[in-house]
């Protein structure tokens, strides 16, 4: 007898509409916190994460700031804690991932983010073995990869380095290249998109950015 997947999908929590409240009020027209008014978005964001700490946004919001600007190593503290925090509450008893927490479901949304940022910081600080467990673990669970998590995976064994696939993406205005290049190059690699490729050879392609 098979054993049936587990789906996770994650509660609505109370505090997000306060914390869109807060993206209205502090952050610039590119999603982040916008430098003059972080004195009052962060202790703001703090508050929310003491209400309900499994809401992982203001985590990350914080992350990128502080990563951004300041280059502090708080900032990878605030990450780990956040992931520490999301994969207890994805994993069942035996600490196994479900075997699906798609994208498409809105309130799983800020723990895939927290995930794949997870990974990105194993990347850039040459963690590879790291890098790929935590990619390949989401991939597994969101085969349509709305994220590009498997552009990731490919650039990572291509021995790419995290900023330079990062300026990869960038300079594709289009779309289109690296959208190309991913599929010209992963059929190198068949152990690693064995599932990924089952479904999009099932013409139910996966979209979506990259970073």
């Amino acid at each position: 007898m098979s054993r049936r997947k587990r789906e996770f999908r994650c509660k609505y929590f109370d505090v997000e509409e306060d914390y869109f409240k807060i993206h209205s009020k502090h952050y610039d027209f590119l999603g982040g916190i916008n430098p003059k008014f972080a004195s009052k978005a962060i202790p703001e964001l703090m508050v929310l994460i003491d209400k309900e700490p499994n809401f992982f946004d203001p985590y990350l919001d914080i992350y990128y700031y502080l990563k951004d600007y300041f280059d502090l190593p708080i900032s990878s503290l605030i990450l780990n804690s956040a992931y520490e925090l999301a994969t207890k509450l994805i994993v069942d008893r035996k600490g196994n991932w479900p075997d699906e927490m798609i994208f498409e479901a809105a309130n799983n949304r800020h723990i895939i983010r927290v995930i794949i940022a997870k990974g990105e910081l194993e990347w850039e600080k040459g963690k590879i073995i790291e890098a790929m467990d935590i990619f390949r673990w989401y991939l597994h669970t969101n085969l349509r990869d709305g994220l590009g998590v498997r552009y990731r995976m490919l650039a990572i064994r291509m021995k790419m380095s995290f900023p330079g696939y990062v300026t990869f993406c960038k300079s594709d205005k289009s779309g289109d290249t690296v959208d190309d290049w991913f599929m010209n190059n992963y059929q190198n690699f068949p152990d690693e998109f064995k599932e990924w490729s089952k479904l999009y050879y099932k013409k139910q392609p996966a979209i979506g950015p990259r970073t």
